[in-house]
């Protein structure tokens, strides 16, 4: 769009939050979405969320030279602890609401 912008990654701590997906329960067709999700899950479905600056996260992605470019190294950056985060959820909610909105 023309903006000038700039992708920082901070060096002090990173975290990468995974994307949710799942599997509809009673579905209308569940094979689709096992194929969905097996796709998704490849070399060639990773290869395609990379295009849009969405990292791999399946270890060992190949990725063209065009994509990886816009990728910098970032071994600072750790997997996100659902479960540890889910339980200080409430705090987060409260310290962001006094942050964002004053409350």
């Amino acid at each position: 769009m023309g903006d000038a912008v700039e992708v920082v990654i901070p060096k002090e701590a990173s975290v990468a939050a995974p994307y949710a997906i799942s599997l509809v329960k009673n579905g209308p067709n569940p094979n689709a979405g096992k194929l969905w999700l097996n796709f998704i899950m490849s070399e060639a479905g990773q290869t395609l969320f990379a295009q849009g600056f969405v990292r791999p996260a399946v270890p060992g992605t190949s990725l063209s030279a065009d994509v990886a470019a816009k990728m910098p190294p970032a071994p600072q950056i750790r997997p996100l602890d659902v479960v540890k985060a889910s339980e200080r959820k409430a705090d987060v909610d409260k310290l962001w609401a006094q942050a964002a909105l004053g409350k």
